[in-house]
């Protein structure tokens, strides 16, 4: 047994240490247009969800559904799976529909029937992508939205996104509100609580809507989103508590112009918050242009840490201010509490929308950044939209493009929308390279107790104070985490297969080691 477990936690702490890296920058052509708005990492394997347009013979009209595609750590596609029905719509939500529940995958979106009623969908898949459950919410006629969803205590799920009352009634309603919610339901799919939020007070003609949730260390929830209560499209980022009471409201953006949305938060390491979007100044017609890209970080209780924008500019011909459009759509916490971020932005080759890298120290510092611009002659479009930091302390960067190419048969453009993966070193370098791994550091000392031992369905910790505990499987990969108050706390075990793990209170440092049965 004791060679067992040398060998279990020397592959932990390889996969921890590892300076071994794989890159890739691949694009990947299909038969139907589909894109990708989510990306999540499972044992090296990552996996894009999107929509997907087909046109079938069974089928009277296109179809519109979703896809979720497998690709393994060498960037091949290995699989594709499609959710669609004749006479209906099937979508997918934003950034943030699709996460990760212990090795299970969770896709949220909306559904269309052929009567233009709506309901919004839960599908569970394992990894392997079969279905283990789908379930349906809101099947009557009220146009409720589901854009995002997270991870919550004992396998729960909460999902967001909006509720316009306007199409509540087969007449129209004396007052017309479209409220952002949040639901949450437990590991079987059961509605556990629903609330509905009125963030800014607004009586009438109100329109709010939340675009992502996600669960913070003290099991409470935070989403990020945007109203125009106050005649203008400004963004709100709210707090509610474990049973969805609403705790505080922040509102932000210019007060005279349209705002773009804010597209992203994290809950960083010190229980606090990161939300990344655009600030617009309003310089042109419209308000929309130029904007910088924007970082802010909050407390627990939403005073501001630091508030920072970052301009991006782009030397040419042209009036200055058309060039200025830096707008950050993902951020991950990386191992050494610094920050990566994917922003779009104009390149100086052609104005066309590419992206780049900001990477950045703990405090929003600017270290340095990448531009990724592959094809000069503009016949491309990227969408990025997330960016997460592998074991191997590389960036994945998931997203789609629109791809258009010269036909010289034809005479005419070819025009194609397929996903995109590109893998990259700790520097954002993307050319393929083999560097040889460094001697691995077994872990010797296990001071945290996780009992009963071997476990099954829960287990028990006791934490020194407000902790974070992570269970990794033997490859590395973080396959629960889950929040700790100070004192005896409660696991549960809600979808973990059986197994070796190695526990670790985040910030005490002490490791542990638990059998699940």
């Amino acid at each position: 047994m004791r060679i067992r477990l040398f060998v279990f936690f020397s592959i932990i702490a390889l996969c921890a240490n590892a300076q071994e890296t794989v890159k890739f920058n691949y694009n990947y052509p299909y038969q139907w247009q589909y894109d990708c708005n989510s990306m999540v990492i499972i044992d090296s394997t990552y996996y894009l969800s999107g929509n997907i347009a087909r046109v079938l013979e069974t089928c009277e009209y296109g179809i519109y559904g979703f896809h979720v595609t497998r690709i393994n750590e060498n960037g091949v596609r290995d699989t594709t799976i499609i959710f669609d029905t004749c006479n209906q719509i099937t979508y997918v939500g934003w950034q943030g529909s699709m996460f990760n529940k212990a090795d299970t995958i969770v896709v949220i979106g909306i559904i269309y029937n052929e009567f233009y009623q709506s309901k919004v969908h839960v599908l569970q898949l394992t990894d392997n992508l079969d279905t283990i459950s789908y379930n349906y919410y809101y099947t009557d006629t009220l146009a409720k939205k589901a854009f995002s969803g997270c991870n919550a205590k004992n396998g729960s799920i909460v999902f967001c996104g909006s509720n316009d009352s306007t199409h509540n009634e087969s007449a129209s309603p004396s007052n017309t509100m479209t409220k952002p919610y949040l639901h949450k339901i437990n590991c079987i799919g059961e509605t556990q609580w629903f609330h509905t939020y009125n963030v800014t007070g607004c009586i009438d003609d109100c329109w709010s809507s939340f675009r992502k949730v996600i669960n913070a260390y003290d099991n409470s929830f935070l989403a990020i989103g945007i109203t125009h209560d106050f005649n203008v499209y400004k963004n709100i980022i709210v707090k509610v508590d474990s049973l969805g009471n609403q705790k505080w409201v922040r509102y932000y953006g210019n007060p005279n112009y349209d705002n773009p949305y804010l597209l992203d938060i994290i809950e960083t390491h010190d229980s606090c918050y990161i939300v990344c979007g655009a600030y617009t100044y309003g310089e042109t017609g419209g308000g929309l242009y130029p904007y910088d890209g924007w970082l802010i970080k909050l407390d627990k209780d939403g005073n501001e840490k630091w508030n920072k924008k970052y301009r991006d500019y782009v030397i040419n011909n042209t009036d200055w201010r058309d060039t200025i459009t830096c707008t950050f759509v993902s951020i991950d916490e990386l191992y050494d509490k610094g920050f990566a971020c994917i922003a779009l932005v104009k390149s100086s080759e052609c104005l066309g929308q590419e992206f780049r890298i900001y990477r950045l120290d703990s405090v929003g510092n600017l270290l340095w950044t990448k531009l990724f611009t592959e094809f000069p002659e503009c016949n491309n479009t990227y969408h990025p939209n997330t960016i997460k930091q592998t074991v191997d302390s590389g960036f994945a960067i998931s997203g789609w493009v629109e791809y258009y190419e010269w036909n010289s048969s034809t005479t005419q453009w070819d025009y194609s929308q397929r996903i995109f993966l590109i893998k990259t070193d700790s520097l954002g370098n993307d050319v393929e390279t083999t560097i040889r791994p460094v001697a691995a550091q077994p872990i010797s000392k296990f001071e945290l107790v996780c009992y009963p031992n071997p476990a099954s369905g829960e287990f028990w910790v006791e934490a020194p104070g407000e902790d974070v505990l992570e269970v990794f499987a033997t490859n590395g990969s973080t396959v629960l985490a889950v929040n700790m108050a100070q004192g005896l706390n409660r696991v549960d075990l809600c979808w973990v297969r059986p197994g070796m793990y190695l526990a670790r209170l985040r910030e005490a440092g002490v490791f542990g080691k638990i059998i699940i049965e």
